[in-house]
């Protein structure tokens, strides 16, 4: 898991956090392991979106303390509001159903 880049270890070490994301899954079944490995997948292509977006806009901007806020919340705050929201009307949709 350490390898695949799901678990993070800050110098060898597994914080509570990493231990608790371990327990997570090795509780998943073999469909809910396929998810956990799309959400990898995600994460590595918006990973390298995020950071080349964030070096370009750093780059020639005067105002870096502005746009940096601006870019954390890009980061923080609309991007797990945007996945979250679609799991959720996607989930109401198919609940009417």
């Amino acid at each position: 898991m350490v390898g695949e880049g799901l678990l993070n270890p800050r110098e060898g070490i597994f914080t509570a956090k990493e231990r608790d994301i371990l327990a997570i899954i090795c509780r998943c079944n073999k469909i809910e392991r396929e998810m956990v490995k799309t959400y990898l997948q995600t994460a590595k292509t918006l990973a390298t979106q995020e950071v080349n977006l964030t070096l370009s806009a750093l780059k020639d901007n005067e105002q870096k303390d502005e746009k940096l806020k601006h870019l954390f919340d890009l980061l923080l705050v609309l991007k797990p509001y945007v996945l979250n929201m679609q799991t959720l009307k996607i989930y109401q949709t198919e609940r009417v159903k």
